[in-house]
């Protein structure tokens, strides 16, 4: 007994020993002391006062956090116990057919000629790069000489200093008048030489009648041989005298043809100068809109530099584009060249339309598309027009004709071929063909009467028997 006080006397420092420390000593106090068949109760008394306090220390540390949450669980499961108790009964509804609220269309059967409406471009239909004829300083530049300014056949665009080629005109006239000075002389030494040879030409006859003379005297022989001899001596003389004249004539009459060419060529320089004078001032050919105006006052320019752009005011024309099928349909249906076409300018809230004629198409195909670019000219513009190259314009082509066909939505078309009209508030399918598409609508033909309403609104459940309401 002393052993076991002594014992559960060193207990606490045991117990900071470990657990196996405490049961080896109390193995070993049992085996040390018989078991008695009683223990007094001060004995029982004495253990049962000292193990329960190390026991309820132990618990605390181990459990004693696990205490709040089993308190929250518990709340818990009352909350949920109480909320299903008090839920309130739901009483089951029998489905309802959903209706559908859709747009219609009703449907009226007959020719129909579309438009086809087709993007497009203005550009110009005739421009010109406008270049000085002469090269000089500019000294004056037109009033309407300015990017966008708008001139007509004539005006003044800008003109280069005329002092140069005032005195070319004038050096050229002088040299005219002396080619023609000089021609004056040759023409008058020629009518010289001419008057001369007549003289030499009478001579020579009068010489000649003397020569015969001789020649009858002296066969007679009352004349003297050496008097023959003189006067034939003199006929050769006057001969020479003849042939020298004409030869002389003839060099000045080659003289002259030679200063009359001189007279004409110098006449041309002439000509070409006065024309440089006239150059001088840069007008336009024709009426239009002046586009890169790039030159000033006291600019020096050459005949390479280029002064404006020159675009023809009643030449504009839309280029648009055409795909294979459409182009295919117009040329089937009488031609493109020559089809008359509507130009739409969309200026916010404005529109302003323009007839006009197809009148070329494009040389090769677009790569790109596969289609082909086509121009129409309009018609009926002047210099006042608000249109510009540039512009994006709607282009509306009359199509070919269609013959009885229903004009729908697109909309109103599902699968490719099927569409619905409204029976008795339920769909009904119909079978049909789209013939053409214009924008966002269809051309159709097919199991359908004037009249019939044609659900044109889509969604998923759409299908046969479906109920339906119209808005």
């Amino acid at each position: 007994m002393d052993d076991l006080r002594r014992d559960n006397d060193e207990e606490p420092s045991a117990g900071r020993s470990g657990r196996d420390g405490d049961r080896a000593r109390s193995r070993r106090a049992s085996e040390e002391s018989p078991p008695p068949k009683s223990r007094p109760a001060g004995a029982w008394q004495t253990l049962a006062g000292k193990r329960p306090k190390i026991s309820l220390g132990r618990l605390s540390g181990h459990y004693g956090k696990a205490i709040p949450a089993v308190l929250i669980l518990l709340i818990g499961i009352v909350v949920v116990v109480g909320l299903v108790a008090t839920r309130p009964a739901v009483t089951r509804k029998p489905p309802v057919e959903r209706v559908w609220t859709i747009g219609t269309a009703t449907v009226d059967i007959r020719n129909f000629q579309p438009d086809l409406k087709l993007l497009g471009e203005i550009v110009a239909g005739q421009s010109a790069e406008l270049r000085p004829l002469v090269a000089g300083r500019v000294v004056e530049v037109g009033k309407s000489y300015v990017n966008g300014g708008k001139v007509r056949k004539g005006d003044l665009l800008v003109a280069i200093e005329a002092f140069d080629y005032e005195l070319m005109v004038k050096e050229r006239t002088a040299q005219v008048a002396e080619a023609r000075a000089r021609l004056d002389e040759l023409q008058a030494e020629k009518s010289s030489e001419q008057a001369l040879l007549q003289g030499n030409l009478e001579q020579f006859d009068l010489q000649k009648r003397e020569v015969g003379r001789r020649e009858s005297l002296r066969s007679r022989g009352t004349g003297t041989q050496k008097a023959l001899d003189d006067s034939k001596l003199r006929l050769s003389e006057l001969s020479q005298a003849v042939v020298s004249r004409e030869k002389s004539i003839a060099g000045l009459e080659a003289r002259i043809k030679q200063q009359q060419a001189v007279i004409d060529r110098q006449q041309v320089a002439l000509e070409r100068a006065l024309r440089d004078l006239e150059k001088i001032r840069l007008v336009a050919p024709f009426d239009g809109f002046v586009s890169g105006a790039e030159t000033a006052i006291g600019k020096q320019v050459g005949t390479s530099d280029k002064i404006a752009t020159l675009i023809a005011a009643d030449r504009l024309e839309a280029r648009f584009h055409m795909s294979d099928s459409e182009y295919a349909r117009l040329v089937a249906a009488g031609g493109v060249e020559g089809r008359k076409a509507t130009v739409i300018w969309r200026a916010q809230a404005r529109n302003f339309v323009y007839d006009a004629v197809i009148e070329r198409t494009e040389s090769q195909v677009t790569a790109s598309s596969g289609g082909i670019d086509l121009y129409a000219r309009i018609d009926g513009i002047k210099l006042d027009t608000l249109l510009r190259p540039g512009v994006f314009v709607e282009v509306a082509v009359p199509d070919r004709e269609y013959l009885k066909v229903a004009r729908l939505p697109q909309s109103a078309v599902h699968g490719g071929d099927t569409v619905y009209i409204v029976k008795d508030g339920r769909l009904e399918p119909r079978v049909v063909e789209i013939m053409t598409r214009i924008s966002d609508e269809v051309l159709v033909q097919g199991d359908l009467r004037p009249g019939d309403i044609i659900a044109t609104t889509g969604f998923a459940e759409i299908g046969p028997g479906v109920k339906v309401r119209a808005r």
